[in-house]
């Protein structure tokens, strides 16, 4: 199929199709890849994509680091809470986000992602009664 302009149909066709290829190419170097933004016009489409360096158990090499600057244990990547009677699974943390939301879920069922304080993560209640292994 050529394209002779970008719209949202053929950008969301590149994106999936381009992830699809890299995450073949990150799986192949041991790494992680994700498309973080993109935007559009009729004539040019421009997206970023991040390769993160995984550790043997497939935690991002700078997990430890990242989860200590907003709060967080370090052994909290992958744990899954309950919010809203669906099953969240903690994937990311982004430092420069620390005042609002920098911790990042999955929901597990859909993939979805949201943003959520790190305050959430930090009180006693929470991670006794939401978190669990799933």
């Amino acid at each position: 199929m050529r394209i002779f302009s970008f719209d949202q149909k053929n950008v969301d066709l590149l994106s999936a199709q381009a992830e699809s290829m890299l995450k073949a190419l990150a799986q192949k170097h041991g790494l992680e890849v994700s498309c973080s933004r993109g935007k559009y016009s009729d004539g040019s489409f421009t997206t970023e994509y991040t390769f993160k360096v995984l550790q043997e158990d497939g935690v991002p090499a700078d997990w430890n680091v990242r989860a200590l600057r907003v709060g967080l244990e370090a052994d909290s990547y992958g744990k899954t809470f309950l919010y809203r009677g669906e099953l969240h699974k903690v994937v990311d943390i982004i430092p420069r986000y620390r005042q609002w939301y920098p911790v990042i879920c999955e929901k597990v069922k859909a993939g979805v992602k949201l943003k959520f304080p790190a305050e959430e993560f930090g009180e006693p209640q929470f991670l006794s009664f939401r978190f669990g292994s799933a």
